[in-house]
């Protein structure tokens, strides 16, 4: 005669499994949103981005993949001379506890009025 699993075996094993599971379980929504935009006019340029990202979120930009630093933390450029003619692709990386989301943007310097 095979014996039956005991209440308290099966709720022990019960406890054992949750224990286990639950710290793999998603702790919060993902940042799944880095939108960037920018324009260009009078040979300056201005980016910005929207992001879904949880405080406190870091932000990282990088113009023709070089990491510019003294724009860590904010959510938008300012604007910045560029080069009239020259083609400039900007990225920003938005980080927080639960990953990374990143936004790209092109566009040509324009020496002309603002769009």
């Amino acid at each position: 005669m095979r014996a039956r699993p005991s209440f308290r075996s099966a709720a022990v094993a019960t406890l054992l499994t949750a224990g286990f599971a639950l710290p793999f379980a998603p702790a919060a929504d993902a940042v799944t949103q880095a939108d960037l935009s920018c324009e260009s006019g009078a040979s300056k340029y201005l980016c910005s981005v929207i992001h879904d990202g949880t405080s406190p979120a870091s932000i990282r930009w990088k113009v023709n993949g070089q990491l510019v630093t003294f724009l860590n933390d904010k959510v938008w450029t300012g604007k910045r001379f560029c080069e009239p003619g020259r083609l400039y692709d900007v990225q920003v990386d938005v980080t927080d506890a639960t990953g990374t989301a990143s936004g790209f943007c092109a566009f040509v310097c324009n020496s002309g009025d603002w769009p």
